[in-house]
């Protein structure tokens, strides 16, 4: 089974890093992540929008996709 170099993270709409979800390998398929709507020192992010950022690397290179994200309380 091959395996693909991903990294999931999620970052404030001026880009600035809030939190990595997950870096590592993955295997083909449907694969599913999680965010608690805590920053990396795990504090809750304050309401708004924030963009889910994947970076996937390939045998055909490497992609990046962007998904916003609506945080509210």
């Amino acid at each position: 089974v091959r395996s693909t170099q991903v990294e999931i993270s999620v970052h404030t709409l001026d880009g600035g890093s809030v939190r990595r979800l997950f870096s590592g390998h993955q295997s083909a398929g449907p694969q599913t992540q999680t965010w608690d709507g805590r920053d990396g020192q795990g504090q809750l992010v304050p309401p708004g929008l924030y963009l889910l950022r994947a970076d996937v690397q390939t045998e055909e290179g490497s992609f990046s996709r962007l998904h916003p994200v609506a945080v509210a309380y």
